[in-house]
Order: structure tokens, then C-alpha cells, then sequence
């Protein structure tokens, strides 16, 4: 969890509440009932982060334990994705979700969800309008391997490194590559079980 993910939703629901308060007068009732809606669903994903937020302060602090369960590693990524909806939609972002829908692993979903919060929050800053973000997963025998890619901007070496930490309670590792003018890949590996 981080100050990003909120910040993404007070700007998604400002967006929204300032588009339905300057165009109320010339939206139909099945467009206002769809904003009124997209209005909920952010209003319950807040309720939920600020939820995670006290769990991961939790778990940091030792009054919790690490509880990884069996779990599908797409609900996880679609929940992600789900938060920055109407950021992606604005800038036009292809978003490609390519991992199977049966690919279980036993992790903390609360731990892996602020991951892919963090990274596909990323993407999105680097990704140009009408760019592509895409997730996937691989394994290579002894971990599994998910990568978030983006097809935005170029980033040195210096800045990949001050972007990130996995929590080693997964043994995982975390790591990107980038190219100019291809985009930047984001991994993170997390033991095979």
C-alpha cells in the first residue's frame, strides 16, 4: 500500500464527481447511473485499501503473521488493475492481462496485491496515451516469474533501483529491464511451491 494508491483514487473520484457535477444537466439517467456506480465501486476499493493499509502495518510490525493461502494469481492482478480503471481508460492504456485464469500459488494476497498496485501504478506514469500495459507470469522451474510491461519511456539503471523492495517473507526478488523505445518490464519472482 502506498500513498500513490490513494492518491490515484481521490483522483479518480474527483474526475468523476467533477465530471458528473459540471455535466449533470446534459448526462441521461443510464450514464448518470453508471457514474453513480463507478462512484461506489471506488468509494468500497478506498474502504478496502485503507483495510490493507492497517494489515500491512500489521504484518510490519509483528503483530501479524504471514498468511499465505492458495490462491488465483489473475483475481489478484485484475484487483490492481480494477483501482487505476479510470486512469487507464483516460490515457487510452491497452491493458493486457495475460495470465491464466487457473494459475494458483500459495502466497499472502494482501502482500502480492500492494506489489501489483505499486507496479502497475508505475506503469501507468510511464506508459504514453494509448501505450500498453501488460502482465504476465512464467515459471522456469523453481520460481515463478510475473512481469508487468509498459511500453512507455526509457529508465536508467539509477532509477529502476530506487523504485523498489519485495517483502523477502516470499523469497521473491524484484527487478525490471528497459529499452528505448520498446518500454520497461517489471519482474518479481516468488518461489515455486
Amino acid at each position: 500500500m502506498t500513498i500513490s494508491d490513494i492518491s490515484s483514487f481521490d483522483g479518480n473520484l474527483h474526475l468523476l464527481t467533477d465530471y458528473l457535477e459540471t455535466e449533470v444537466n446534459k448526462i441521461d439517467s443510464e450514464n448518470t447511473a453508471e457514474i453513480v456506480h463507478q462512484i461506489n465501486n471506488m468509494a468500497l476499493k478506498v474502504k478496502t485499501l485503507l483495510e490493507n493499509i492497517l494489515e500491512w502495518s500489521r504484518v510490519h510490525s509483528g503483530h501479524i503473521e504471514f498468511s499465505p493461502i492458495p490462491i488465483e494469481v489473475l483475481l489478484l492482478a485484475q484487483d490492481a488493475f480494477e483501482l487505476y480503471q479510470v486512469q487507464i481508460e483516460q490515457h487510452q492504456i491497452n491493458f493486457l492481462n495475460q495470465i491464466n485464469p487457473n494459475y494458483i500459488l500459495n502466497i499472502d494476497p494482501n502482500m502480492i496485491n500492494a506489489v501489483f498496485r505499486n507496479l502497475i501504478s508505475n506503469a501507468i506514469k510511464y506508459t504514453p496515451d494509448k501505450g500498453t500495459i501488460e502482465i504476465s507470469l512464467n515459471s522456469d522451474g523453481k520460481k515463478e516469474i510475473i512481469c508487468i510491461f509498459n511500453s512507455g519511456s526509457y529508465m536508467t539503471s539509477d532509477a529502476i533501483n530506487k523504485l523498489f523492495k519485495l517483502d523477502n517473507k516470499h523469497n521473491g526478488n524484484i527487478w525490471a529491464t528497459s529499452e528505448q523505445e520498446t518500454g520497461t518490464s517489471f519482474y518479481f519472482s516468488l518461489p515455486k511451491h
